[in-house]
């Protein structure tokens, strides 16, 4: 019980300190969208380690309940410039509501806490810096799939988290190491990233890395 209270405090926190860098106006938009991003689901990533899974599953399904909350009811929009973010990126994105999925599908297909970490630490760190960065740093090497704009310098950022967090997937979890999964399992989980669009990469890059790292 004492480890569930601390999860709902620290998304709490989370959510507050988000509202307040929105607020102090310091931060763009997208940057501090992809702070909650990247906090968060690095947060989640931990959770196999301290909570049970039915808990897991549960907080998973209550994310997809409150995404579809924020966006029907505009009494949560009015009050905090976080859920208005949400609510008006999801007529471009459906990424908060493919976040949520991603947990729930992740804690479903795996009872692996190692694996479920590598997955949900690249759906949140390797696509949350590959944004920041690329963004920020790759208007010079842009491309455009289906309609989506993307840069070169993103993918690499990708490329590197993925890498880093594969190493140290072998590193910790006493998994032997696979030379051909930290040779191509990277470049194929970028490839899958930038192909994907409308936040569903949210959805894919969860289930890519748990089918990878359970069968190879």
């Amino acid at each position: 019980m004492l480890n569930l209270v601390f999860v709902i405090a620290g998304i709490a926190i989370l959510f507050f300190i988000t509202e307040y860098l929105w607020r102090s106006k310091k931060f763009t938009h997208e940057t501090v969208r992809k702070f909650l991003h990247i906090s968060l689901g690095t947060f989640i990533a931990f959770w196999p380690f301290f909570l049970p899974r039915y808990l897991i599953i549960s907080l998973a399904l209550g994310f997809i309940i409150s995404v579809f909350i924020v966006r029907k009811i505009k009494f949560f929009s009015r009050k905090f410039t976080i859920f208005k973010s949400v609510k008006k990126l999801d007529r471009q994105s459906h990424g908060e509501l493919y976040f949520s999925i991603g947990i729930l599908v992740a804690s479903l297909l795996t009872t692996n806490k190692y694996i479920f970490l590598v997955a949900i630490l690249n759906l949140s760190i390797s696509d949350g810096l590959a944004a920041i960065l690329g963004k920020k740093y790759g208007k010079s090497t842009k491309y455009t799939v289906f309609g989506a704009k993307k840069s070169l310098i993103g993918s690499l950022v990708f490329y590197i988290c993925a890498l880093i967090i594969l190493v140290a997937y072998y590193a910790f979890s006493n998994q032997l190491p696979s030379l051909a999964t930290v040779i191509l399992f990277p470049p194929f989980l970028t490839f899958i990233e930038s192909l994907s669009t409308s936040g569903i990469d949210n959805l894919l890059i969860p289930i890519v890395v748990i089918y990878w790292l359970s069968n190879f």
